[in-house]
Formats: structure tokens, C-alpha cells, sequence
């Protein structure tokens, strides 16, 4: 008979493992897709007493089971280093429990030790090929011992340059700033970068001109007389005409803003005052 999955952790890190499975018959990987697990985490312990488990992991988001991304026939389980350190240094059963509907049935028996570090004497020998033996009050210091890691998703990468961004510039989910501040005009970005191509219209992200705001400069055309209004106090009607936007500066005040004639009511544009 198979052995139960082992898993040794120690109190000095996270809990990760990998399960992966294939047909017993054509020996190919068992897509686990569309299904749903669970994992149970109890005490290993044998009697008639009904032991709870200390922590059940579940395929919702976030709760510490999932499926190998790029491989549907990997069963991944985690366990936060903070969340372990709360559980007794004992061993477990972990065993992967399939759900259909209300009902749970065991399919994988999974067995996990988890003890401080000079307790995993299997575990370093497996990755030494020696046997370690811990004298009382001695720490033997084995070098060198490298375990492989575990390769994690690449990240994003923000990409600047004083041109837009062509589909040959960065991969899937980097942004691209294009810094046009040496022609007096604002930066954009463009991004995320998806299926090899960059988004069409970019994200202004420093205003510069009134050309940095789409459509703007169109808006204000016939609208804005660029001749600053300076008088002793705020605008009134007859200072702009209906339906045209104007400078103005109050010497009284010393405040420069922006106002438009509203019908007959003049409005401050940058803090909403009507006059």
C-alpha cells in the first residue's frame, strides 16, 4: 500500500505544499478543474473522541487551496507562518477532502509533522542524503544546504521612455510612462499592456497644457478670452459676456481665477462661488 503524502514544517516558516495527481489508468495528469476541495488540518490522534480540526482550508479566495495556475491537475495548500506558529508541534492528518454538494468524501489522505527545526531530522537528511545525528546540547552546522524555491509569477514593470510605447516594448501587465516634459507637455501612461498590445488612449497623469486635457482646447474655443479681467473686486455680468469664460484678478484680494457668465449669474470656476 502507497504511503500517505508526508509533509515536514518547521516552526521557522510558511506551509506550502503540492499535490499532484493522474490517471491510474492512462498514467496522464487528472485534471482537477471544476471541482471542489477541502482541506482538513487535525491532530493526529486515535480513540472514539471526535477530534475538531485546528483549521480547514477551502478553494474560496484567499483561504488557502487552490489549483497549480498553468496546471489543473496540481492541488496547491498554504498555511501562513503566523497562523502555524498558533498550532501544537505534533503531528497531523491534512487529508483533501472532494465536495459534492452537502457531502464530503476523502480524496487524498495527507500527513503533516510540524516541530521546531532541530526536530526534522528526516527532513535535512532527505535534501543531505546523510544521516544527522543532534547531540544533547550541540547544534551540528551542515553546509551547504540548498533547497529549491519555488519560481513565483514575474511582476509588473513600468517602462518610461519620450515616445509612446510600440507592441514590442514590455510583456502582458506593464505600464509604459511616455515623458513628454521636454516639449512643455505633461506625462502619460499607458497600460496595463494586454494580449501584446498597449491601450490606444493613454492616461494623462501630468497636466501641462490645455491640449493635455482631450477635448478641452476644442471646448473653449470662441469661449475664452484670453485677455486677463483686473479690477478692485469679483466680476460681475457686464465684465464677461453670456456663455464666455474669462481671467480675472482681484487686486483687492489679490486672488487670480477662472469665471464664466451663466445666464446672467457669474461663476467661479475654481471653488463654485456664483456672484
Amino acid at each position: 500500500m502507497a504511503e500517505f503524502p508526508p509533509f515536514p514544517f518547521t516552526t521557522q516558516e510558511s506551509w506550502y505544499g503540492e499535490l499532484s495527481f493522474e490517471d491510474a489508468d492512462s498514467k496522464s495528469p487528472l485534471s482537477l478543474a471544476g471541482r471542489q476541495f477541502e482541506m482538513w488540518i487535525t491532530p493526529a490522534s486515535s480513540g472514539a473522541q471526535l477530534v475538531p480540526p485546528v483549521l480547514v482550508l477551502t478553494m474560496d479566495e484567499g483561504r488557502g487551496l487552490t489549483l497549480k495556475q498553468g496546471d489543473p491537475s496540481t492541488l496547491v495548500f498554504r498555511v501562513p507562518k503566523e497562523t502555524a506558529n498558533t498550532f501544537a508541534r505534533q503531528e497531523y492528518t491534512a487529508d483533501v477532502l472532494e465536495v459534492v454538494g452537502s457531502d464530503r468524501y476523502v480524496f487524498m489522505p495527507v500527513r503533516i509533522t510540524y516541530a521546531e527545526p532541530s526536530s526534522l531530522r528526516a527532513f535535512f537528511s532527505r535534501f543531505l542524503g546523510v544521516s544527522v545525528t543532534y547531540a544533547a546540547r550541540r547544534q551540528p552546522i551542515i553546509t551547504p544546504l540548498a533547497v529549491p524555491g519555488r519560481e513565483g509569477r514575474p511582476g509588473a514593470t513600468i517602462l518610461t521612455s519620450t515616445v509612446p510605447p510600440v507592441p514590442a516594448d514590455g510583456k502582458d501587465g506593464d505600464f509604459f510612462i511616455e515623458d513628454r516634459t521636454a516639449s512643455g507637455q505633461g506625462r502619460r501612461m499607458y497600460g496595463p499592456k494586454a494580449g501584446g498590445a498597449w491601450p490606444g488612449t493613454p492616461w494623462v497623469i501630468q497636466v501641462a497644457t490645455f491640449t493635455d486635457v482631450p477635448g478641452l482646447a476644442g471646448a473653449l474655443t470662441g469661449k475664452l478670452d484670453r485677455a486677463v479681467l483686473v479690477k478692485a473686486s469679483a466680476p460681475v455680468a457686464a465684465d464677461i459676456p453670456a456663455g464666455t469664460i474669462r481671467v480675472a484678478k482681484n487686486t483687492a484680494t489679490g486672488r487670480i481665477s477662472l469665471f464664466v457668465n451663466d445666464g446672467g449669474s457669474i461663476v467661479d470656476l475654481i471653488n463654485g462661488q456664483e456672484f
